[in-house]
C-alpha cells in the first residue's frame, strides 16, 4: 500500500511538473511573438495589441486591455 501512494505522489509531482512546462513554454512563445513585433518597427499600436491579446490567452480570459498614459 505504501508503494502505490509512493508512485501515486510521484506521478501527481510529475504531472504538476509537466504543466508548470508547458505554461513557461507558452510565456516564452508569447514573449517571442511580441519581441518580433518590437524588432520589426511595429507600430506601438500592433505592439499593445499583441500584448493584450498574448496576455489574454495566458490568462485564459476573453480580452485583456493594455493602456498607454502619455
Amino acid at each position: 500500500a505504501s508503494l502505490a501512494l509512493a508512485n501515486a505522489h510521484l506521478q501527481v509531482q510529475t504531472l504538476a511538473g509537466l504543466e508548470e512546462h508547458r505554461r513557461l513554454a507558452a510565456e516564452q512563445a508569447a514573449l517571442r511573438r511580441v519581441a518580433t513585433d518590437v524588432a520589426a518597427d511595429a507600430p506601438p499600436e500592433r505592439v499593445f495589441g499583441r500584448v493584450a491579446e498574448e496576455a489574454a490567452a495566458l490568462l485564459d480570459v476573453e480580452a485583456a486591455v493594455v493602456t498607454r498614459f502619455g
